[in-house]
Formats: structure tokens, sequence, C-alpha cells
């Protein structure tokens, strides 16, 4: 989860509970949830477990963003540890990352990295192309929905294009022929 996401879930969690004073606060008035009629003592309870629950998804979004960007730290690093092994190309080869339609994750981007360098954010059915000018290079891409990085070395061709599919779902980078 993000850390917008999980801090938003934190702020309705709030709101619900200065409803639910402000409902219970005077002894007078009930809620009900989704047709359930609720005591003070049970929406307490409902709002502790949500506390909980967005304690642990703020705390989960910030440790996986230090995560990522000490994932990014060691992949910039291998980039160019590749970088400076790789030959020159005599043209460009241009690369496609396409991203498939998902309803999983459709409203997040996932960022493209070429040899450790953000090229774009991929949204949902959508094409990036980029262009590498060195024979080795090193394909990432990152979910920011959830902080997952993948990532796939591969060797360019002087003049072609190399071709990959993203599937959202399950985060599969395939290499189309």
């Amino acid at each position: 989860m993000s850390k917008t996401g999980a801090i938003l879930g934190c702020v309705v969690t709030a709101l619900l509970a200065a409803v639910g004073l402000a409902t219970y606060s005077g002894g007078r008035g009930t809620m009900e949830w989704f047709g359930v009629r609720l005591s003070p003592v049970a929406f307490i309870i409902v709002i502790v477990i949500f506390a909980v629950f967005d304690f642990f998804n703020v705390r989960a979004a910030f440790s996986a963003e230090k995560k990522f960007r000490q994932t990014q730290q060691e992949l910039e690093a291998r980039a160019a540890e590749i970088a400076a092994a790789s030959r020159p190309l005599d043209r460009p080869c241009r690369i496609q990352v396409t991203r498939r339609a998902s309803a999983i994750g459709a409203a997040m981007g996932v960022e493209v990295y070429l040899n450790g360098r953000m090229q774009d954010l991929l949204e949902n059915i959508q094409t990036v192309t980029m262009e590498t000018s060195v024979e080795d290079n090193l394909l990432t891409v990152h979910y920011k929905a959830d902080n997952a990085t993948r990532s796939e070395e591969f060797t360019a061709v002087p003049g072609g294009i190399i071709r990959y599919e993203l599937k959202y779902s399950g985060a599969v980078l395939t290499r189309l022929e």
C-alpha cells in the first residue's frame, strides 16, 4: 500500500470515530452499519480494529518505501556495472514496454527504469518506448501500489526493437519475440 493510501485510511478512521463520538456522546442516538445497529461498545471495538489495521498499513508503507530506496541504489550500482562492461552500439536500439489491461492496480502507475534511470510512468494499457546505445542493459519496473520491483538484463541489437509485455497482476515481465 502507498503512503497516501495508508494515511487516507487513518483519516477515514478518525472521521468515523468523530461521527461515533458525536452520535454516542450525549447518551442518545444509535448508529447502524449495513443495517446492523451498533452499541457504543461494539462501535469502539470496530474503531480499535480499524486503528490497529491503519497503524500496520502506515508502518508497512513507510518501511516499503525505505526498502525500495535501498533496492533502487542496488539496481543503479548493477546498471553501472553492466554499462561499464558493455560495448556501445553503432545504432540505437529501441525498447518498448506495454502494460496489459488489468483491473488490479489500474489506478496505480508502474515506474519503468532503463539502466538505473527512470524513463516513464506506465499506466494501464499504455506503451513506453525508449532507446539504448549500449549492448548490455538492465530493464526494471517498480510497482507503486506495493513497492515490488522486477528486473531483467538483456542484450540490445543495433537498430533493433525489443518488446516487453507487462502483466500487472502477478508482476510478470515477458519479452516478446
